[in-house]
């Protein structure tokens, strides 16, 4: 069997010259034996030569899309944006036109049940992540690395793609620590399609699971002399794996971990997006009303390559992120309201919760990226339809043209060409001072208070935890909360699983703007395990939320 694991890994991996080089037989007969003595060798550019292509296909496989025939669950950025929906402080669309698929999920329907469509493919997405690390793995176990730096660096790769994997399961079909989750995920450490069924180990085995392959990740990094490329930021660098890391920890409620891991990554980056970057800018300016103003074309118009939410150039906090060329796009359709997509055209707008916005400070600039007034019709290019921009929607993803698109014969037909942007520093600051709020340790105030002296207002007083309007007689864990939602607001589907973390429930009750009013209970936050994994594996029915 493991002769046929070799063979399914290296086909499409290697070339023919490739094989021809390296003096050995092609890809369908190659042996273990041969592999073994190449890897044995120490010579790079063999190791490379065999190994490279599935090295090189971690960073992809971060990102890898789910196969399937609607955009919102077949890849990572629907996937999270149909988490958005599912909370308290993004309004989708308005009543009258919100018919199209995001409905549900916006009304609290049924995406948790065993056989629904609309829970599948989180689990799907994860098992993809791991499978492949897991044949990477088997070629550069802990006792073959030795003093190589590329097996070093490729085994890191494979480590943390493989807790990646698990961590989304565990954010998925897992409740949080903090709710008494005692169950974690049956545990493979090796590739091997006919394999048993593995049993479902605890919620404790399997977080120490995912912070030891991290940890070595951590350390293999370090040791090969690969540490934070702000260069490419497509690649898995030391301050990825640090980030992946404190996620980790703070969901296990290692707080001393994730400390430790956030200090990593912020060492490395401490510089905010400045209120022009983080702030939608109006071309045409802002009318008498404070709306952005129409040109002479009668559309409002904003760049892509302004807005440090669209474009790696202007966001210094990005750690990890992709250019135009790979970037999927999707949450763009669904958060830009000037969009050809479902996020535009479509009516589905993303608005923020009248509750949550009353709740920035006054001086706090994130607002602004917010419109109170409705905007009233936009046509939208090359098709005439026109949409009613509603009371609270976003300007956040805002654009009407796309990356490099000013020097396009026709500007507004690249609306939607944006980067993509997945990681950036605000979250990892927010985690340390949640870690800190958690755990007592450390100052979790004076770490917010770095965020909010970037995000104040220029020409106002420096905003920090004591003078917050909003924010006066909270304690330091429920400051944290907040400032996640409104730093955090519509990316990653970050309020969804940190209400399921903190344990809040969805409300609705008392908005003026959500015209879905359901309550939502956080157990109903975890996904069942999908039906197939129940027909399949023996264990899985024990398991079972």
């Amino acid at each position: 069997m493991k002769k046929y694991l070799i063979i399914l890994a290296l086909v499409g991996v290697a070339t023919t010259s490739c094989y021809e080089k390296l003096n050995i037989t092609p890809p369908n007969n190659i042996v273990d034996e041969q592999i073994e003595e190449l890897l044995n060798s120490g010579d790079e550019t063999q190791i490379q030569l065999v190994l490279g292509g599935m090295a090189n296909a971690m960073p992809e496989e971060y990102r890898e899309n789910v196969t399937g025939s609607e955009t919102r669950y077949s890849n990572t950025e629907g996937l999270q944006y149909m988490r958005n929906l599912e909370g308290n402080d993004i309004v989708f669309g308005n009543l009258v036109n919100s018919s199209t698929f995001g409905t549900l999920e916006y009304m609290l329907g049924d995406f948790i049940t065993s056989a629904t469509d609309k829970n599948y493919p989180y689990w799907k997405i994860a098992w993809d992540r791991i499978h492949p690390a897991n044949k990477l793995l088997a070629y550069v176990p802990a006792d073959k690395v030795g003093n190589s730096n590329l097996m070093k660096e490729y085994r890191a790769r494979a480590l943390f793609i493989r807790a990646h994997g698990y961590l989304l399961l565990m954010q998925d079909y897992r409740p949080a620590m903090s709710q008494g989750n005692t169950k974690g995920m049956p545990l493979y450490t090796e590739w091997n399609p006919t394999q048993e069924y593995a049993e479902y180990a605890s919620a404790e085995a399997t977080w120490n699971f995912i912070l030891t392959d991290l940890k070595e990740a951590v350390q293999l990094l370090k040791e090969a002399g690969i540490g934070v490329t702000k260069d490419n930021l497509q690649d898995i660098d030391l301050a990825v794996v640090n980030y992946e890391l404190a996620r980790a920890a703070l969901y296990a409620e290692d707080y001393a971990t994730c400390i430790s891991a956030c200090n990593e990554v912020l060492s490395a980056y401490n510089t905010f997006m400045s209120e022009e970057q983080y702030v939608a800018q109006s071309i045409n300016g802002y009318d008498a009303n404070g709306l952005p103003a129409r040109g002479e074309d009668g559309l409002v118009s904003f760049y892509a390559e302004n807005s440090g939410f669209l474009c790696l150039a202007q966001n210094p906090e990005a750690i990890l992120g992709w250019g135009t060329d790979k970037s999927i796009k999707t949450a763009d359709g669904w958060l830009n309201i000037f969009s050809t997509g479902n996020g535009g055209e479509g009516s589905c707008f993303a608005r923020i919760d009248d509750r949550l916005y009353d709740l920035i400070d006054p001086r706090d600039y994130r607002g602004d990226n917010f419109m109170v007034q409705a905007l009233g019709n936009h046509t939208y290019p090359f098709t005439g339809n026109q949409t009613n921009i509603q009371t609270y929607s976003n300007l956040k993803f805002a654009n009407t043209v796309g990356i490099d698109g000013t020097t396009n014969e026709n500007p507004r037909e690249t609306v939607g060409n944006v980067d993509e942007i997945d990681i950036r520093m605000s979250e990892v600051l927010l985690m340390k001072a949640e870690a800190e709020a958690q755990s007592g340790s450390g100052d979790a105030k004076a770490t917010l208070n770095l965020l909010l002296a970037a995000r104040t207002r220029a020409g106002e007083p420096t905003m920090t935890c004591d003078n917050y309007a909003s924010m006066a007689g909270m304690t330091p864990l429920q400051m944290v909360q907040l400032q996640f939602r409104i730093e955090m607001w519509g990316e990653k589907g970050l309020e969804y699983y940190n209400n399921k973390r903190w344990g809040i429930a969805v409300d609705r009750a008392s908005s003026n703007v959500h015209w879905s009013k359901g309550n939502y209970p956080v157990a109903n936050m975890v996904c069942q395990l999908p039906l197939n994994e129940v027909q399949y594996n023996p264990y899985a029915s024990a398991a079972q939320n």
